[in-house]
Protein backbone atom coordinates (compact mmCIF):
# COMPACT_ATOMS: atom_id res chain seq x y z
CA UNK A 1 0.00 0.00 0.00
CA UNK A 2 2.70 2.76 1.45
CA UNK A 3 4.73 1.73 -2.18
CA UNK A 4 1.15 2.26 -4.37
CA UNK A 5 1.07 5.71 -2.63
CA UNK A 6 4.33 6.54 -3.38
CA UNK A 7 3.92 5.32 -6.80
CA UNK A 8 1.03 7.36 -7.03
CA UNK A 9 2.63 10.92 -5.62
CA UNK A 10 5.80 10.39 -8.17
CA UNK A 11 3.35 9.88 -11.44
CA UNK A 12 1.09 13.03 -9.98
CA UNK A 13 4.48 15.38 -9.48
CA UNK A 14 5.77 14.27 -12.60
CA UNK A 15 2.38 15.45 -14.21
CA UNK A 16 2.65 18.75 -12.14
CA UNK A 17 5.49 19.40 -14.23
CA UNK A 18 4.75 18.41 -17.54
CA UNK A 19 1.79 20.97 -16.66
CA UNK A 20 3.81 23.78 -15.83
CA UNK A 21 6.60 23.37 -18.41
CA UNK A 22 3.70 23.58 -21.11
CA UNK A 23 3.35 27.12 -22.70
CA UNK A 24 -0.48 26.91 -23.89
CA UNK A 25 -0.39 26.89 -20.08
CA UNK A 26 2.16 29.26 -18.73
CA UNK A 27 0.04 31.50 -21.54
CA UNK A 28 -3.14 30.80 -19.46
CA UNK A 29 -1.86 31.45 -16.21
CA UNK A 30 -0.50 34.71 -17.53
CA UNK A 31 -4.04 35.74 -19.18
CA UNK A 32 -5.60 35.66 -15.90
CA UNK A 33 -2.62 37.07 -13.58
CA UNK A 34 -2.66 33.36 -11.61
CA UNK A 35 -0.55 33.67 -8.87
CA UNK A 36 3.08 31.91 -9.41
CA UNK A 37 3.24 30.66 -5.58
CA UNK A 38 3.83 27.50 -4.49
CA UNK A 39 3.74 26.42 -0.78
CA UNK A 40 5.42 23.23 0.81
CA UNK A 41 3.17 21.56 3.10
CA UNK A 42 5.76 19.21 4.48
CA UNK A 43 7.13 21.54 6.58
CA UNK A 44 4.15 21.79 8.62
CA UNK A 45 3.02 18.46 8.66
CA UNK A 46 6.88 17.73 10.51
CA UNK A 47 6.29 20.76 12.81
CA UNK A 48 2.44 18.54 13.67
CA UNK A 49 4.04 15.21 13.94
CA UNK A 50 6.71 16.93 16.23
CA UNK A 51 4.65 18.53 18.88
CA UNK A 52 2.28 15.66 18.79
CA UNK A 53 4.99 13.11 19.84
CA UNK A 54 6.63 15.55 22.23
CA UNK A 55 4.98 14.76 25.84
CA UNK A 56 4.70 18.51 27.54
CA UNK A 57 4.93 16.71 31.04
CA UNK A 58 8.47 16.08 33.03
CA UNK A 59 8.35 12.56 31.35
CA UNK A 60 10.25 13.63 28.18
CA UNK A 61 13.57 12.39 27.60
CA UNK A 62 15.51 15.40 28.40
CA UNK A 63 13.67 15.50 31.76
CA UNK A 64 14.81 12.07 32.16
CA UNK A 65 18.26 12.76 31.64
CA UNK A 66 18.37 15.20 33.80
CA UNK A 67 17.35 12.44 36.67
CA UNK A 68 20.07 10.27 35.37
CA UNK A 69 22.61 12.82 35.40
CA UNK A 70 21.75 15.36 37.78
CA UNK A 71 21.81 18.20 35.77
Amino acid sequence: MLTASLELLEQLELERESTMLDPNFQEWKKSLNVSRLYSNPEPLINAAQMNKEYSFNRENKVGRLANIFYL
